[in-house]
């Protein structure tokens, strides 16, 4: 699915469907209603903390209105950041808050206001623990039934770090809504050594669709945000996913995304110890 990064379309109807584009992503920072007639169901990202008011965002209650959301939308409570000390507590507040929202939406829901919504939660906090992390998420999604699906940043260079946490989330039936698959853009012009990897790889493929297999491989991520770019960039990108099928590499092709997958961490680690310097 497309994503728009400042909630304006980059691309056409034409060709958002002649490469099978199902859905599109509007994320929290957006500002603006849905374009109207625009063709696909949207995914609009929500602030739902407010870090002032250890809460909800004053506004939570716009899940059950609605309001700038079709019927067949979906709403998407993004609860990052959070405070470090809800991830260490089993995030009760948190969790009072998600169950609010969920409420909402449900309500919004059965009046026929949006098609079903999900959460997102950003592992973006330097110090949270892995599993304060899956505690909080699986705190949230255990607030309501209802949850359809969850968001938070996937790709190859954290796929590793999430993989159990996606699994059992898939298996519960919430699957995830993977954002930021190329990793910032580092996933489309990878380190040399990496790269290496690729080459000698059994079948040669571009970084990018190295990058969008290792995410479609998994069977518990229901989609992936294609990044805002070019159409051309756009359609390859569209090709790339739509080629890759959950548990469809052999073990010799996995073992490339793993290797590639171990760089990135230790090039990251790496990159982190000299920012902090």
């Amino acid at each position: 699915m497309p994503g728009a990064g400042d909630g304006k379309a980059e691309y056409s109807e034409r060709d958002l469907d002649a490469f099978g584009v199902n859905a599109a992503y509007l994320p929290a920072e957006s500002e603006g209603t849905v374009p109207r007639g625009f063709p696909f169901p949207v995914i609009v990202g929500m602030p739902a903390w407010d870090a002032k008011r250890d809460g909800l965002t004053a506004d939570w209650a716009a899940a059950r209105e609605s309001k700038g959301v079709r019927p067949g939308d979906y709403l998407l409570a993004d609860f990052s950041p959070l405070p470090e000390s809800l991830f260490s507590n089993g995030a009760a507040t948190v969790l009072r808050a998600a169950r609010e929202f969920a409420v909402a939406a449900r309500e919004a829901a059965e009046a026929g206001k949006i098609a079903g919504f999900g959460f997102r939660l950003c592992r973006d906090l330097p110090q949270t623990g892995d599993a304060g992390y899956s505690n909080a998420v699986r705190a949230i999604a255990g607030s309501s039934e209802d949850w359809a699906f969850w968001s938070t940043d996937y790709s190859m260079a954290n796929r590793g770090e999430l993989e159990a946490l996606v699994k059992e989330m898939g298996e519960s039936g919430v699957p995830l809504l993977a954002t930021d698959p190329f990793f910032g853009g580092r996933l489309s012009n990878v380190a040399p050594e990496i790269h290496a990897l690729y080459y000698e790889a059994p079948v040669p493929r571009a970084h990018e669709e190295w990058a969008l297999r290792a995410i479609w491989e998994n069977q518990d991520v229901v989609s992936a945000v294609i990044p805002p770019c070019g159409t051309a960039d756009f359609a390859k990108r569209c090709i790339y996913a739509g080629a890759g099928r959950a548990n469809s590499l052999p073990e010799s092709e996995l073992k490339v995304i793993r290797a590639a997958g171990e760089k990135l961490l230790t090039q990251e680690a790496k990159y982190n110890t000299f920012r902090k310097d």
